[in-house]
């Protein structure tokens, strides 16, 4: 709590005691030309589905422009978290290209096929299902949109947590574009551009492309060899096309290939139990659990020497027209994603206590939204209606080998899933009186699932001889089982009022109700391991504030809410049954199995002085749960949320003095998020610590000088400075008798430097 108030005092020392910048630091900046109209700049955002102003929206929404997400070195959609109250980003363990995302407590810890995320990912209206190679680049986009808190009607898919929706630039009419080149520490470089292209009066191309690597931050203490070496590419290009005065056309295609050599960054914590066993007994001599209980070194004894690489691409296209007083827009897309890793070690040890031999995903997704909207009953009334189609399928295969050698055989989870969602919506607000509007709007969802599960047992390494399946239903070799389709149906809806006393305050209220799709427990070994489970439910009321204040010097934007989260998806301890009926264990799997309520307030700020803006986003989530089913495996109701803070805390800082020559700009960071939980059950073995991450802060800084002839912007940057050392996720199979940790990103920093033509 200390760095937290440290946020919050620093915060409001910043906008309190901004009166007293000095006279000739004001002065340039008020004399700069790009300040001349002064006050917090309008954002235009599409939170609505339409374009409106931020401070119109009824909405929770924090909107990051493209000059604020390079301001602040926000390059992925990871980095957004640094800038968001409640948002909480965290690596999945063994995959470095796939990230759990909780907003306001809620989170989806699995990133199997057959379980959805919480928070829904948009990319130019574009919903992407998967969290394997969402973590997309940021590059030449016009702004990041968070809507926080379940959004029911218009984002439909999974939003129950909230959505994050990315708008990319789009071409223009006019002949523009950068190239922009940098290096920092650990030999990491990256090079990108951007070129927009007119091609006539009704034809423009725009194209963007990026490369980056680095050496790894850590290496193995056992092979000498490089952990979490990067290597990623990104291309996007774009082709819009007028096809008449009334209607237009908007084609995209994006794609990214991700490699990272060594794997993960892990780091050994503790071993108790079998793990010690395996220590103390297998050679080398003399070894000891003690000896591995490392949380935050960056030698570890990895014996990890595979390969990730993940490539995900897509294409799109828009369809916008006007129809006398009516808007017609279609939004088709069509993405793909194919994740390989090998020899992934994730238990940071000589000793193969958890091995992942080899883990791929394959999905490919089409999704197809028609929307009809416009205004009536002379412009009181907006509407919007609309229906929406999507269906993939996916591929989970991965094979892994546990405490060996007292176990010889090496177990592989399979599983081929199909999953399609239709749905129809509508929402409309009406203008009671001048400053008084109403809102309401309805879904209707149908959902249907289906999976074929082959898991089984091979008989030992380097063979691909079966010893027995998975589940005593399937027949070796092949194991496979075919699972009857689940269907679900169910209306997400919300209602709501919003009052403007005065034209630059807006006071809002709602009630919504969304939800997260059903699945299937994909690693099931028996009919009810392998049992679909149902969707949750959030249903959330939320009140809240956004105000422009002195001319437009401040803006103050508060929202409070209250959730009640039900049918919540936890794992859960099933019966498994031979085909004569015995019982013959216990398996863990998905199940609806507790409920919970979440209050949370939220502030962001920001106050314009000249050249001088201070920033300022609070975040606090209440998460306790209120019941929870007797075959719930390792949560109580004293449990903690998973991966979602209690307190998340920003600052920023950045001032634009003039020169002779062009300008000069500073910006500074503060981002804080308190004690993390990787593990809903606290420890009962002394041996092993807490699973959960301190509270913690990280600075950052960017000093840019900007010359006016030539175009170009040299800066210098620096992210953790103090050099924190913190965890972003954690291995737990302390059933196992061991645990590891994903440690974060180091001390980084470098030079870059931007033309502009």
């Amino acid at each position: 709590m200390n760095r937290l108030k440290f946020s919050l005092l620093a915060g409001t020392a910043l906008l309190a005691g901004a009166a007293t910048v000095p006279a000739h630091a004001q002065q340039a900046a008020d004399a700069a030309e790009e300040q001349a109209s002064g006050g917090v700049q309008d954002i235009i955002v599409t939170a609505t589905r339409r374009a409106e102003r931020l401070q119109d929206v009824p909405i929770a929404v924090t909107a990051l422009s493209g000059e604020s997400l390079s301001a602040q070195g926000i390059d992925s959609v990871q980095d957004v978290q640094r800038a968001t109250p409640s948002l909480n980003i965290a690596p999945f363990p063994g995959d470095p290209g796939t990230a759990s995302v909780s907003l306001r407590g809620l989170v989806a810890t699995e990133a199997l096929p057959t379980v959805d995320p919480a928070v829904g990912l948009y990319l130019d209206g574009v919903y992407i299902a998967r969290a394997t190679g969402a973590n997309l680049n940021l590059i030449d986009v016009e702004r990041v949109e968070v809507l926080r808190g379940p959004q029911g009607t218009l984002f439909g898919r999974n939003t129950i947590g909230g959505a994050i929706n990315i708008v990319t630039k789009r071409p223009t009419n006019e002949f523009e574009g950068e190239v922009s080149a940098g290096y920092g520490n650990h030999d990491a470089w990256n090079l990108s551009g951007v070129v927009n292209i007119p091609a006539g009066d009704r034809l423009a191309l725009r194209f963007a492309a990026s490369h980056s690597q680095r050496d790894g931050f850590a290496k193995s203490a056992l092979t000498g060899l490089p952990l979490a070496v990067d290597n990623t590419e990104y291309l996007r290009g774009q082709i819009a096309y007028q096809l008449t005065d009334n209607w237009d056309i908007l084609l995209s295609a994006d794609y990214s290939d991700t490699r990272f050599r060594g794997g993960q960054w892990v780091t050994p914590v503790a071993q108790t139990g079998t793990a010690a066993l395996i220590v103390n007994t297998q050679p080398p001599a003399g070894d000891s659990p003690a000896d591995y209980n490392q949380p935050f070194t960056n030698r570890p004894p990895s014996q990890v020497t595979g390969l990730y690489r993940n490539t995900v691409w897509g294409v799109g296209g828009t369809i916008t027209g006007e129809m006398d007083a009516i808007t017609f827009k279609a939004i088709i897309g069509y993405r793909n994603l194919d994740k390989h890793l090998t020899g992934n070690d994730l238990d940071g040890t000589p000793y193969t206590l958890l091995q992942q031999i080899y883990g791929d995903d394959r999905q490919n997704q089409v999704s197809t939204e028609f929307q009809l909207f416009g205004r009536a009953f002379d412009d009181r009334l907006d509407w919007i209606v609309g229906a929406y189609y999507f269906s993939e399928d996916g591929v989970n295969d991965s094979r892994a080998h546990f405490l060996a050698p007292f176990v010889v055989t090496q177990g592989r989870t399979y599983g081929e899933s199909n999953n399609t969602s239709l749905s129809f919506f509508g929402q409309f607000t009406f203008r009671l009186t001048e400053e008084l509007r109403l809102t309401a709007g309805a879904r209707y969802v149908h959902d249907t699932r289906q999976l074929t599960s082959r898991n089984l047992n091979y008989a030992g390494a380097d063979t691909d001889v079966v010893a027995s399946c998975g589940s005593a239903l399937a027949t070796a070799p092949v194991c496979e089982i075919n699972l009857k389709p689940a269907k679900f149906n169910y209306v997400p809806f919300t209602v709501g009022l919003d009052y403007k006393p005065v034209p630059d305050v807006m006071l809002f209220a709602k009630y919504t109700q969304g939800y997260r799709a059903g699945g299937f427990n994909l690693r099931g070994n028996d009919l009810l391991g392998l049992a679909p489970f149902g969707p949750e439910k959030v249903r959330s009321i939320e009140g809240g504030v956004k105000a422009d204040l002195f001319d437009r010097m401040l803006r103050l934007n508060l929202t409070a809410y209250n959730s009640k989260y039900t049918a919540i998806q936890l794992s859960g301890n099933i019966p498994n049954f031979d085909l004569n009926g015995d019982f013959i264990g216990n398996s863990a799997v998905i199940q609806n199995a507790g409920s919970a309520r979440i209050n949370g307030v939220e502030a962001e700020a920001t106050l314009v002085l000249g050249g001088l803006t201070l920033g300022q986003t609070i975040g606090h989530t209440d998460h306790k749960y209120t019941s929870i089913a007797p075959t719930a495996v390792g949560v109580t109701l004293a449990s903690p949320p998973l991966l979602s803070p209690a307190w998340t805390a920003s600052t920023t800082v950045d001032y634009k003095l003039p020169t002779s020559f062009g300008s000069v700009s500073l910006h500074g960071d503060y981002s804080y998020r308190s004690r993390v939980f990787f593990a809903s059950q606290p420890r009962t073995n002394p041996a092993l610590p807490e699973l959960s991450q301190a509270g913690y802060g990280l600075f950052g800084a960017v000093l840019t000088v900007h010359l006016d002839n030539p175009d170009l912007d040299i800066s210098a940057w620096v992210r953790n400075i103090g050099n924190k050392k913190y965890n972003q996720r954690s291995v737990d199979f302390t059933a196992l008798g061991f645990m590891s940790y994903f440690p974060g990103d180091p001390r980084t920093y470098g030079v870059r430097a931007t033309y502009r033509f």
